[in-house]
């Protein structure tokens, strides 16, 4: 299966485009307007907490999820920031993410604290028609239950087995 990654960053005013890798307009134009986190990806939330991740959480899609040459059925979602392959990642420091030790996807990577506001979510919806699964964390706190500067951030995987193999 062919899947597209989709990952954005918005801290405050400021849009990072982390890791993108998404050809589509709607995108686009929704990036700059401010409107980069897509909805429908909210029917599950991570219980309120500072370092925790979700058990193994399948994606739901047609096929696996080819991740540098592995294939993935499900991740380990991170409360920050991150989805991880193999094993759930509790570090709040951000380190490297090339040549580590567990696979991760991180279109945000820091000390995400949900015990106050917002909790980080994930679940299946659909992007441009086609199947997705996301993980969302919108307008969520740091350590050490601080409100007062917020994050949004999303990663998608969108299913697009249409395309190739």
């Amino acid at each position: 299966m062919h899947l597209i990654l989709v990952t954005l960053h918005i801290m405050k005013s400021h849009i990072s485009y982390l890791l993108a890798v998404v050809g589509t307009a709607a995108l686009s134009s929704s990036v700059l307007f401010g409107g980069a986190v897509v909805s429908g990806f909210d029917s599950s939330s991570l219980p309120a907490n500072d370092d925790g991740s979700t058990g193994l959480v399948a994606f739901g899609l047609s096929g696996p999820l080819n991740f540098s040459g592995t294939h993935y059925s499900g991740a380990y979602l991170n409360n920050n920031g991150n989805m991880t392959f193999g094993a759930a990642l509790s570090i709040f420091t951000p380190f490297g993410i090339t040549g580590g030790s567990i696979p991760m996807i991180a279109p945000f990577f820091a000390d995400v604290d949900t015990r106050t506001g917002p909790l980080m979510q994930f679940g299946n919806g659909t992007f441009d028609g086609h199947a997705a699964f996301g993980q969302t964390g919108r307008e969520v706190g740091y350590y050490s239950e601080h409100l007062e500067h917020r994050n949004t951030f999303q990663t998608l995987l969108v299913d697009r087995s249409d395309v190739a193999a």
